[in-house]
């Protein structure tokens, strides 16, 4: 059908109907124009529907206004499955649900959003799983799954998506509720779409020799075709279920709205066996043995993955490398009796001797950490060789052709010499026992001569993948990347089988055109992301990228984002705590990276990166860093934000809440003398939200209580036993909670330091510029940053240590100093007070006078300090503490930093954050247990979230030292 762009009263009327959420802005439009792809295409606008009638509503209102509709799951797709310039249908924000889980019979049923994580986590405890285990199962959601006719890991053993579905209940393009599913040849039940389904019955029936000569019944070992599976039409087939048709459409038939799947059971063991190769080939050649011993998996590793694994210098990976070799075999078995097992993996030894006659033997690997530990260090080693930091990138267009087994080894020789031939780079890995073989050429799209090299290398695979006997997808699908070569790997017959299929369920070409049928060339320059990023605009910024402030550097940053979307996921907390609270791609670091790397080569419009727009993207960010810790690409989001708020405070749009914050070191000694004044806002009725409408903070949030007794450490002392150390007071400790800083100067004191005050000896206090930063004033950052850097160096050349409390302010000197164009210095100026004690533990220079403490303390570390490594330190210091039993918090964010969680906007949102495992945490350890937190926002939060003190370690240290305080929980 033709596009066009829908009117803004189509969207006015469209967000008006429907339960969920219809927007058509230009920034929305922007983070859905791509996914995990080459790709990149604004569509009309996005619609997160809430049910089923919200889907039926957009489908009869996009036809009304001549617009196509296309169904996305989590984005992750490599091909472009999910991207055109129609209406998307988010399904991940509401539509995720888990319904009726038959135990007994093993089946489920879901919603296409739910992510496969998910799924499993609700699965376990019922011995259950979805055995379509992909890479993306933190992301991916179980509809994209079906639309692309997912296989996994272990589909070797359990087939894919096309095997697993059951039934589901979907809507066809004219917004009929068909139930898709069997149907006996007796069967006269009634059920949503009967009728329809029994055309699709007859159109199998009058075909029937067509679809037989075309797709016939394929030998074990051999790949299924992508795309439409007609042989679910056939009424002698044992798959004859129409459900099946569903997996692999990429939703180009119908939407499924419900999803009934088959499970497995749990197995109750698993063995693995890791075979090492001196070539590449010699792996490929003994697959076919190795796949007669009845597998669940065979995953192949070439030179390159290796390479990556042992960069890590993971204790798991040393005995695989070993001898150097060139490609790893990893093989899993899971039988349920262990004997057997180890049967099968005596059996692989046995295999692998005779292939490379005894020069590397197997490698079992023992215990199911340690096999859980080796399924990562793949997972870890495929991630990062998705994306590089240079122009050039990893590209998926014929990305996972498989071919039978008995072929797959002249197939890789081929191919890794036609990938020579074009002096073209690329690993070589994957599910190598189903005879796929993931291949990502690195080219640089940005010059014609890699664009016309990616249409030779497209052409030139096809047809080997065709000459071997295979298909152009092993799981991955089909999309844009591949649709166009279906002509090539099709007869003229099957391809007139695929556009009748489609003529009778959505003759309009409403669903998600332009996949499998009526292709567009998959290398269109207009479809294509690169070339329209290939030169960063005209766009100020304030921060050093990559040693340079510059818009190309920064643009170059933002670039990194594959999308691949590790960071959309609720079931790891410590990723994106914003997502993960609002399930919407703004709050996601893809969405964010995105709308930057839009902004920055001028595809939002001018002024585009300080833009109302793009604070409201960024706005839900608690710069946790979680995205430049768990992101494989190091994608810095917090560093993104602030050079938004710069972009935005340069062009004047600034709030007080900003100013206030930014300045906070400069008017907290004068404000102190006001505190009891200042405690009355939250004490007289109607004063907080005369505040909230003046100055922009929160009226529900409590303000911070400033120190009636201030914290003086001497500047100059004797040093004791142990030497002398320089106490760093900064503005959150010596503003709102000075008992910290007073209780680390004891606890040093005791362990034999003479403490001094961390003072610039001209201007008296000094502040690292985190406030400044954090909301945007660069040059007010930079200048205090530049004095506290100056401050450092002189006790550095005085040999005394500089200790502080608050992570966000003393990893500020290791991360963000560097943004502001100054030097990072090596070792680190400033310690913090856990790190300094944990150090002198380590080398046995710490003795304290401990009393008992008994008592159980959830410890919670501060997002930063995971970040950098050093979370560790606190737990080991407490443990000094006799009898005081310490409960982790699991690895997550409190939700409070800056001014994320201070301002109406942001406040729900923050304490959602906290509520993913923090707070939980905390309730779950009683009412009698301590907490203690080493960050000021984080101690905060918990206060002002659970009415509940929270201390830092150093008070705890402190009250040990005294031994004779009450402590309350």
């Amino acid at each position: 059908m033709a596009l066009r762009k829908a009117s803004p009263a189509f969207w006015d009327r469209l967000a008006q109907e429907i339960e969920g959420d219809a927007t058509s802005d230009l920034f929305t439009r922007g983070r859905y124009a791509t996914d995990a792809s080459m790709y990149q295409s604004f569509p009309a606008g996005v619609a997160c529907p809430k049910s089923e009638s919200d889907v039926a509503i957009v489908l009869e209102m996009a036809r009304e206004e001549g617009l196509s509709v296309i169904a996305r799951g989590g984005g992750t797709s490599t091909a472009g499955q999910a991207l055109g310039e129609g209406v998307v249908l988010d399904f991940t924000k509401y539509m995720r649900g888990i319904g009726a889980i038959d135990v007994e019979n093993a089946r489920c049923v879901v919603e296409p959003g739910c992510t496969p994580a998910a799924l499993a986590a609700v699965l376990e405890p019922h011995g259950l799983f979805l055995p379509v285990e992909i890479a993306s199962a933190q992301s991916a959601t179980v509809g994209g799954m079906l639309g692309n006719n997912s296989s996994g890991l272990r589909a070797l053993r359990y087939g894919a998506m096309r095997d697993r579905i059951i039934s589901a209940m979907a809507l066809v393009a004219d917004g009929q509720r068909v139930h898709f599913r069997a149907i006996a040849e007796d069967e006269t039940a009634r059920f949503p779409g009967r009728d329809r389904l029994l055309d699709l019955l007859q159109f199998g029936e009058a075909h029937e020799k067509d679809i037989a000569r075309e797709f016939p019944l394929r030998p074990p070992g051999t790949p299924e075709p992508p795309a439409y599976d007609l042989r679910a039409l056939l009424s002698y087939s044992e798959d004859q279920n129409l459900a099946r048709l569903l997996a692999g459409s990429e939703g180009t038939l119908a939407i499924a709205t419900s999803i009934e799947l088959k499970l497995a059971r749990l197995p109750g063991t698993r063995a693995l066996g890791v075979c090492r190769f001196a070539d590449l080939g010699g792996a490929l050649r003994v697959i076919p043995k190795i796949a007669l011993l009845n597998p669940t998996a065979i995953e192949l590793l070439d030179r390159t993955l290796i390479d990556i694994v042992a960069a890590r210098r993971d204790p798991h990976a040393f005995r695989l490398l070993q001898g150097d070799p060139e490609a790893l075999l990893i093989v899993e078995f899971d039988e349920e009796n262990p004997v057997d097992n180890t049967r099968l993996l005596k059996g692989l030894s046995e295999t692998l001797a005779e292939a490379d006659k005894g020069r590397f033997p197997l490698v079992e690997i023992i215990g199911e950490n340690n096999r859980a530990a080796l399924w990562q260090l793949r997972h870890n080693a495929v991630t990062r060789a998705w994306r590089m930091k240079s122009a050039a990138q990893p590209l998926s267009f014929m990305e996972d052709g498989a071919v039978p087994l008995h072929r797959l080894a002249a197939y890789g020789a081929e191919l890794a010499a036609l990938l020579g031939k074009h002096g073209v780079r690329s690993a070589l890995y994957g599910s190598a026992g189903r005879g796929c073989l993931i291949v990502r050429p690195v080219l640089n799209l940005r010059h014609t001569n890699d664009r016309e090299r990616m249409r030779a290398l497209s052409d030139e695979m096809a047809a080997l993948i065709v000459r071997h006997g295979g298909v152009l997808s092993g799981g991955h699908g089909i999309g844009l990347a591949r649709s166009e070569g279906l002509e090539r790997a099709l007869a003229p017959g099957a391809l007139r089988l695929f556009a009748d299929l489609k003529a009778q369920l959505d003759p309009g070409f409403v669903l998600n055109p332009g996949k499998i049928i009526r292709a567009p060339d998959f290398d269109d320059a207009a479809l294509m992301r690169a070339p329209r990023e290939a030169k960063a605009a005209d766009v100020p910024v304030a921060l050093t990228w990559e040693a340079e402030a510059t818009p190309a550097r920064a643009l170059e940053h933002a670039r990194r984002c594959a999308g691949h979307a590790l960071c959309r996921t609720a079931e790891q907390r410590f990723v994106c705590p914003s997502f993960a609270a609002t399930h919407d791609e703004r709050d996601s670091a893809r969405g964010r990276a995105q709308t930057v790397r839009l902004a920055l080569s001028g595809q939002l419009g001018d002024e585009a990166l300080g833009s109302p727009a793009m604070i409201e993207t960024m706005a839900l960010c608690v710069s946790c860093k979680a995205c430049g810790s768990a992101c494989p690409f190091g994608i810095d989001i917090p560093k993104m934000k602030v050079e938004a708020l710069a972009a935005a405070r340069a062009a004047g749009r600034f709030s007080r809440a900003q100013e206030l914050y930014a300045n906070l070191a400069d008017y907290t000694d004068r404000a102190a003398r006001w505190r009891w004044f200042l405690a009355l806002r939250d004490l007289l009725p109607g004063l907080a939200r005369f505040t909230e409408r003046k100055l922009g903070l929160a009226a529900d949030r409590p303000w911070p209580r400033w120190a009636g007794r201030r914290f003086r450490a001497p500047v100059e002392a004797e040093p004791g036993p142990r030497g002398l150390v320089a106490l760093f007071a900064d503005t959150f400790n010596r503003s709102f909670e000075t008992a910290n800083l007073r209780a680390a100067q004891s606890v040093l004191e005791a362990a034999g330091y003479g403490v001094v005050a961390f003072t610039d000896r001209e201007d008296g206090a000094l502040c690292c510029g985190r406030c400044a930063y954090d909301a945007g004033d660069i040059e007010k950052a930079r200048a205090q940053a530049t004095r506290l850097s100056r401050a450092a160096a002189a006790y550095a050349e005085r040999g005394v240590p500089v200790i502080g409390l608050e992570p966000n302010c003393v990893l500020m000197m290791r991360d963000e100093y560097a943004a502001l164009g100054l030097p990072i210095a090596d070792p680190p100026p400033v310690l913090l007070f856990e790190e300094f004690l944990a150090r002198r533990i380590g080398d046995g220079g710490l003795s304290l006078p401990l009393t008992a403490i008994e008592a159980t303390v959830v410890l919670h570390s501060h997002c930063h300090e995971r970040a950098h490594g050093v979370d560790a330190h606190a737990e080991a210091v407490l443990r000094l503490i006799p009898d005081l039993t310490i409960t982790p918090a699991p690895p997550s964010c409190c939700g409070l930093n800056g001014l994320m969680g201070l301002t109406p906007d942001t406040l729900d949102a923050s304490l959602a954050m906290a509520e993913q495992a923090l707070f939980p945490a905390i309730r779950k350890a009683g009412r009698d247990a301590l907490v203690s937190a080493t960050g000021y926002s984080c101690r905060k939060q918990v206060q002002d979230g659970l009415g509940r003190p929270a201390r830092h370690p150093a008070m705890l240290l402190d009250l040990a030292l005294k031994g004779d305080a009450e402590i309350v929980g």
